[in-house]
């Protein structure tokens, strides 16, 4: 537990296990490799609903230094660390089985990524990918028609304020959720509204969300991979001192 993770997430797990909902979910084929030299922060695990049907939930980052600095590699690096073990992980425990695909932030980029590049057997028995607040794909998209043909399984929700949630390229459905935080406080999964069984949504993003998105866009878009890796480089060893 920390600053990415609250200690409130233990309190919802174990209210999750007394409920009529969740009660009957098996936890299986957890994996976590964080690894300084790799530069990879990696956490994976599987819910089976039935017999038939599994969920694979991808973490988003933790609170290792190195998980951030993963994060920003991002922008330079195709495919991290990560999001090779996205795909291996999808690969591994499919198992013939009806999936959903799931994640938050960083968990949520590696959701959609494995989905993007996983085997067309594999994708067909996708039901859907839900990616909540979620970076998007910062890799050149080479075949669009096809990008444009999966992204349909995925559904991404940001909060009304997003800023993490709309990095990079995004083709993906969009829903808007009320949070009741700011800024990026409103990352904080547990400060979504919802109304009985579902998200209270909003029609759009406000005016920030929507002003920091182009900033970012425009000024990644001047910036060639090397200036980026320079960038990421110099800001890591800046906060490593």
């Amino acid at each position: 537990m920390g600053l990415i993770v609250p200690p409130q997430i233990v309190d919802l797990v174990i209210k999750m296990g007394e409920s009529h909902r969740f009660e009957n979910l098996v936890l299986r084929n957890y994996e976590s490799e964080i690894n300084d030299s790799k530069e990879i922060q990696f956490t994976v695990c599987t819910l089976d609903i039935d017999d038939e049907t599994r969920i694979i939930v991808y973490s988003g980052t933790d609170d290792s230094i190195i998980g951030w600095k993963e994060d920003f590699n991002m922008m330079f690096t195709f495919p991290t660390p990560a999001q090779k073990e996205a795909i291996k992980y999808l690969k591994r425990y499919s198992e013939d089985k009806k999936l959903y695909i799931v994640g938050h932030s960083k968990g949520g980029n590696l959701a959609m990524y494995s989905t993007l590049h996983i085997r067309e057997e594999i994708f067909d028995n996708i039901i859907k990918v839900y990616c909540f607040d979620a970076p998007g794909i910062s890799e050149e998209i080479k075949d669009l028609d096809e990008a444009k043909r999966r992204f349909k399984k995925i559904i991404g929700f940001t909060p009304q304020t997003a800023i993490i949630g709309r990095l990079f390229k995004h083709l993906e459905k969009e829903i808007v959720v009320s949070s009741t935080s700011s800024g990026l406080y409103q990352h904080d999964l547990l400060s979504w509204e919802v109304e009985v069984n579902k998200f209270k949504r909003l029609d759009s993003r406000d005016n920030d969300s929507i002003y920091i998105e182009n900033k970012i866009s425009k000024m990644l878009e001047t910036m060639s991979p090397i200036v980026k890796e320079e960038f990421v480089e110099i800001g890591y060893g800046l906060f490593m001192r």
